[in-house]
């Protein structure tokens, strides 16, 4: 009897996340599982956010020894906009190659170190003007490259690829509005609910208004500024760029996470499903794809 064919694409096991911080808890469960190296890997960064902010921490990253710690961190202690840091910290990553649409002009590539301020490591400071060893990088040293989507990527370390749906058509002003009432009800919500928005928004625009005898406290409202939602055509448009230069850069890709971003705003549900689709068969066309999902992870 013959034994079926055996693909010789490289395995690659991919994580889809709801939203961008669950990144954070997805790495540390990917590096116990051996899905990739624990230190020194290059993170490809496909957003159009860099998210790079420092996060402000009750607990201090380089306790996190495990997934289940890890897992109580991402949600205790880190937003969408700052979960890379605590990880460059950590050593994970050495590099980022942040992957957008355009970069600003006064943005360019760079190397610094993350580090804490403290003896029990909660304040984190990036210093851009330290330079790290490129020969042997130690944990938070870090080289940022900014690529875009005609960039040639000639990456020869073991690289974690990190997409974000909001890459393929995210609206200026995304995010909101969002509005809630204080009530005991809303306090037991937020306190169970991983996806509660006041857990998402790095930097919320608050404002309260009295209606039907009840405070509202209503989140990110600006409608003078909202854009419609991208159309189709950009997000097809994008998804074929980011394909070509996907096959063309032929990556030591290890553990790829997809996020969705559609609770915190940031991707329109109507072209989330297309997208993760798309691009789950973009990856298998040239990887063996193993896709589990956050929520089902032990």
């Amino acid at each position: 009897m013959t034994a079926p064919p055996t693909s010789n694409r490289p395995k690659l096991p991919l994580i889809v996340v709801e939203e961008h911080h669950e990144a954070f808890f997805a790495w540390h469960y990917a590096i116990a599982r051996g899905w990739m190296p624990p230190t020194r890997c290059v993170l490809l960064h496909v957003d159009e956010h860099s998210d790079l902010r420092l996060p402000r921490l009750r607990a201090s990253p380089l306790s996190v020894a495990d997934p289940e710690a890890a897992r109580a961190f991402t949600y205790r202690h880190l937003g969408i906009g700052n979960f890379i840091l605590p990880a460059v910290l950590q050593g994970l990553f050495s590099e980022v190659v942040w992957l957008r649409s355009s970069h600003p002009p006064a943005l360019n590539s760079r190397c610094g170190t993350v580090r804490t301020l403290d003896e029990r490591g909660l304040t984190l400071a990036l210093d851009w003007t330290r330079q790290p060893s490129a020969d042997h990088p130690g944990p938070g040293d870090l080289t940022l490259t900014l690529a875009g989507p005609a960039s040639a990527l000639h990456l020869d370390r073991p690289v974690v690829l990190d997409l974000d749906l909001d890459y393929f058509g995210c609206p200026v002003h995304a995010g909101g509005p969002f509005e809630i009432e204080v009530t005991r009800e809303t306090f037991d919500h937020f306190n169970t609910n991983p996806y509660h928005f006041l857990r998402l928004q790095s930097v919320p625009k608050v404002s309260a208004r009295e209606q039907d005898g009840a405070w509202i406290l209503e989140f990110d409202h600006f409608p003078e500024t909202r854009e419609e939602p991208p159309t189709l055509a950009l997000v097809e448009c994008r998804l074929d760029a980011f394909t070509r230069l996907l096959q063309a850069s032929r990556l030591d890709l290890r553990f790829a996470l997809l996020c969705r971003s559609v609770f915190s705003g940031y991707t329109d549900p109507a072209h989330a499903a297309l997208l993760e689709s798309r691009l789950i068969d973009a990856l298998s066309a040239i990887y063996e794809v193993e896709v589990h999902r956050v929520d089902e992870l032990g």
